[in-house]
């Protein structure tokens, strides 16, 4: 009896130890672990299994403060997560990523930058367009999504921009906290319903306005129009060639045989030297390349550079065209916006 008891705890002691020995795979705070209060050491950061709920679950105990803020350690990317309501840091791929997951407020100022006005001196921001725009048109609403939120504006409401509009949106940019160079650019969006809505999801060329458009190059990961309401626009814009404006796919809009403003869905792009990929929940809608680029334009290819991201609702304008004189207000709410490698290509830098 006492030669069964010594051997069953040699039993126990090895399973303990092929439990609690650290694996060379990562561990991701919130994954299943056993047994409970064992720990981990993974890329500098230790891991204890806790119970949340009926759950244990790994907990790295690395506390943080500003949830979706992206840190690295010992050449691993983490982010600040809650996690059985506290923040601590959650091993990730994303090189860059906004959950928005505060409780209320603008977006992080860290990340984002409010746009003011209607783009003065171009009126309409060059395209007829209805809006302008004021920071306290984007908000988070306390249940993980940013809320941009159109309004018909009242008399003198022109807030900091100065500029009377029929609207008041919002519009937001990274151009001032980060630029992106190649990889995978993805953003979970309901767009809104309505007739004259223009909800966009797009990137400006890093270099603008030191180098004008169209020359800085522009990508449009989403555009939709509320008159149109399985419609999804994708498409890049370049330099022709003599100050003409060239753009690819020739066929860029995609009907995606969903009423969008019915949910959200993932739109993004693949994107790696000399080829340029549009997405629509994860799959691949249409791809163009330097080389079709060079049959339509004299122009070298405009994407084999960094790009600052923007998220914006516009009204009106050339093209969503007239308002529905129902709608009163409208709502373009953004989930999260992921950054990552694609293909082994993917940095975050900043141009200015």
């Amino acid at each position: 009896m006492r030669k069964f008891r010594i051997a069953l705890l040699s039993i126990f002691l090895i399973l303990g130890l092929c439990i609690c020995t650290p694996s060379n795979a990562a561990i991701r705070t919130g994954s299943t672990c056993a047994p409970l209060r064992s720990s981990q050491v993974s890329a500098g950061v230790k891991f204890t299994c806790v119970q949340a709920g009926s759950k244990t679950v790994w907990n790295s105990g690395a506390r943080c403060t500003s949830v979706g803020e992206i840190y690295s350690i010992a050449a691993k990317n983490y982010q600040c997560e809650t996690v059985a309501g506290k923040n601590v840091l959650t091993q990730t791929s994303y090189l860059w990523a906004d959950e928005f997951n505060a409780n209320s407020g603008p977006p992080a100022s860290t990340k984002w930058s409010p746009s003011y006005g209607t783009g003065w001196p171009l009126y309409g921001w060059g395209n007829n367009e209805l809006e302008s725009y004021e920071d306290y048109a984007n908000r988070l609403d306390g249940n993980g999504s940013l809320v941009i939120t159109a309004t018909r504006s009242k008399p003198l409401n022109a807030a900091n921009s100065g500029v009377m509009s029929q609207w008041v949106s919002g519009k937001i940019t990274t151009a001032s906290h980060a630029s992106f160079l190649y990889g995978k650019l993805e953003a979970r969006i309901q767009v809104p319903a309505g007739a004259g809505t223009w909800p966009a999801f797009w990137m400006l060329g890093a270099q603008y306005p030191a180098v004008p458009w169209p020359w800085s190059g522009e990508i449009d990961i989403l555009e939709a129009k509320g008159s149109q309401s399985s419609l999804l626009w994708q498409t890049g814009h370049g330099p022709a060639g003599g100050g003409a404006e060239a753009n690819l796919p020739t066929s860029n809009v995609h009907d995606t045989g969903v009423t969008l403003s019915n949910d959200y869905h993932t739109y993004g792009i693949l994107w790696q030297p000399n080829q340029l990929q549009w997405t629509f929940d994860g799959q691949v809608v249409s791809t163009i390349t330097s080389t079709q680029w060079a049959a339509i334009s004299s122009a070298d290819w405009p994407f084999n550079h960094a790009y600052y991201a923007i998220l914006n609702l516009a009204m009106g304008g050339d093209f969503a065209g007239g308002v529905s004189g129902s709608l009163s207000s409208a709502q373009m709410k953004v989930d999260w916006v992921h950054y990552s490698k694609y293909n082994g290509y993917g940095k975050v830098t900043l141009i200015k």
